[in-house]
């Protein structure tokens, strides 16, 4: 008789628990979709195009450099290609020429996966070289994808 009280309030307890967990669970699967939505909304807004797209060529260029830097890449030759536009984007084409190791070349697609900026290898040509320090020569298509600014959009451009 005196033990039944108890036993109701930790079932109780257990219950809350059960249901406090499952709601955290929950919470934690939204943040994680809200971190992902805000990462992907800021590579967008990067994305976007200014007015100008000789100022989006040189963008895309020192983007190329600083990244080629970052990851140790000697670029002997960088050549800014065409662009492709379309009505809801459109597409910036750089052709790089280089002199690298196998992994600076990992390190440096990589880092252009990784930029903020819809960066990825249209095309890639690997020779190896004469050069006994530098092992391969390179050739890249890098592409950039940016998004045509649209007057009805709601989201905003300061992240």
């Amino acid at each position: 008789m005196v033990v039944q009280p108890y036993q109701a309030y930790t079932t109780e307890l257990d219950q809350q628990i059960q249901s406090k967990t499952i709601k955290l669970a929950k919470y934690k699967k939204l943040e994680s979709f809200n971190t992902d939505l805000f990462e992907t909304h800021k590579k967008i807004m990067y994305a976007k195009s200014s007015s100008d797209p000789e100022q989006e060529t040189s963008l895309f260029l020192k983007e190329l450099e600083n990244i080629a830097r970052k990851s140790d890449l000697h670029i002997s030759n960088m050549k800014p290609g065409s662009i492709e536009n379309n009505k809801t984007y459109s597409r910036d084409f750089v052709n790089i020429r280089c002199s690298c190791t196998m992994d600076v070349l990992a390190k440096f697609l990589y880092n252009l996966q990784q930029s903020n900026y819809l960066l990825s290898v249209q095309k890639m040509g690997i020779a190896s070289s004469n050069d006994p320090n530098e092992s391969l020569n390179a050739d890249l298509v890098v592409t950039r994808v940016i998004v045509a600014e649209d007057k009805g959009s709601k989201l905003k451009k300061n992240i």
